[in-house]
């Protein structure tokens, strides 16, 4: 009589991709990431982690290491991005596929001194990170952002990116490059910028401007793949 292996073995749990929302027409889920840094004595890492993590391991008044921003003090003019970042998910331990419209929410502020402006732009660079090398998915740029007459100004915007289908391995990452490039014009002191990355969205203060809570998020939904 032969054995019923399947009573003897249990079958294997199937893997699972736990969805913020769903798009039914595009067959897509989407996992909200936000964009954040921690900062360890070897250095500051940055990451792609699940919202619903990020809303566990922070709260109102943790700001030690969520309530952050990058500033770059000078504009770099033509042919040189202000702000490079690139933020990592953890290691995938089983393949994935991505595909559709990535969409991605920031916060922004153009800081000029004495009569200067400041315009900037912000570049989003989707790619596969194994480790070692970088393969370019797709990328998006937003509208322009400025400040003049020596006015410093802030903002919030959101852009979205057109992601081909992309299969990940067991050892990928996905790597979410921001680029904020930034020019300078005026003969006065300094025009700068700064990108926000406040996972709890509060209410942010550099130098004499005052981003308002619900603008300094930095976050991206990326479509994946739901298997017919």
């Amino acid at each position: 009589m032969p054995l019923n292996q399947s009573s003897i073995f249990p079958p294997a749990k199937e893997f699972t991709i736990n969805y913020n929302w769903v798009d039914m027409a595009a067959g897509t889920g989407y996992v909200l990431y936000y964009l954040h840094a921690t900062k360890m004595a070897a250095g500051t890492t940055y990451h792609l982690t699940p919202s619903n993590y990020m809303d566990t391991l922070t709260g109102e008044h943790y700001n030690a290491q969520t309530r952050e921003y990058y500033k770059s003090a000078n504009a770099a003019g033509a042919g040189s991005a202000s702000i490079d970042l690139d933020f990592d998910t953890t290691t995938f331990q089983h393949p994935v596929t991505i595909k559709g419209n990535a969409v991605i929410r920031f916060g922004w502020m153009c800081e000029v001194a004495y009569s200067d402006n400041v315009s900037a732009y912000l570049v989003c660079k989707l790619r596969k990170w194994d480790g070692t090398s970088e393969t370019e998915i797709a990328s998006c740029q937003s509208s322009g952002f400025s400040a003049t007459g020596g006015s410093d100004s802030v903002g919030c915007g959101t852009i979205v990116m057109s992601v081909p289908q992309t299969h990940f391995n067991k050892g990928d990452q996905i790597r979410l490059t921001t680029e904020v490039w930034a020019t300078k014009s005026g003969a006065g002191g300094s025009g700068g910028v700064v990108l926000t990355y406040d996972a709890n969205d509060a209410e942010m203060t550099v130098g004499t401007k005052t981003l308002s809570a619900g603008s300094t998020l930095l976050a991206a939904a990326i479509p994946y793949k739901i298997n017919p």
